[in-house]
């Protein structure tokens, strides 16, 4: 699955209730609460851009400028990403892949848009291969993020503290 068709199930609200009340005992628990909502809102701005693009009629019109628009906020949330200052060592490597995944997935939307302006086939292919490896990427990321994320959170939470 792709960006534009999921948000990241790792920002469920139920998790990041749960990790916001227990952020002070352990950085990696707020540092997954402070990753996971800046995911979210990068997903849900870029997302929101182009679930809504009009239809008319049977067949879909491509409306580049949502998709522009939609390149430019996952620009914005992959170096909003990358600027978090996280102090566990291994949020901080989800951190980076998160945003590499982000720019190419920015990068392949606007080498699409390009293609589809252009008319060129072989780089509307391209671009859609880039975007399907970045597709692949974050599923992979973002699950293996969420287990870190539960087991920092199940750690605390089994332990008998508040």
């Amino acid at each position: 699955m792709t960006l534009f068709s999921r948000l990241l199930s790792i920002s469920s609200s139920a998790v990041l209730l749960g990790l916001s009340a227990c952020q002070n005992v352990d950085p990696a628990i707020s540092g997954c609460q402070t990753l996971l909502t800046t995911i979210q809102r990068t997903v849900n701005e870029a997302k929101t851009l182009v679930q809504d693009e009009p239809v008319d009629g049977v067949s879909q019109i491509f409306y580049a400028e949502r998709w522009l628009q939609a390149a430019d906020a996952l620009t914005i949330g992959a170096e909003a990403i990358a600027q978090l200052r996280l102090r566990d060592a291994e949020l901080r490597t989800y951190q980076t892949q998160i945003s590499e995944i982000y720019q190419q997935q920015a990068e392949a939307t606007y080498a699409m848009v390009k293609a589809r302006q252009d008319k060129d086939l072989e780089a509307a292919q391209a671009a859609q291969t880039l975007s399907q490896a970045a597709g692949s990427q974050e599923e992979s990321t973002g699950q293996a993020l969420d287990q870190y994320c539960q087991s920092k959170y199940q750690a605390h939470h089994g332990s008998g503290s508040p």
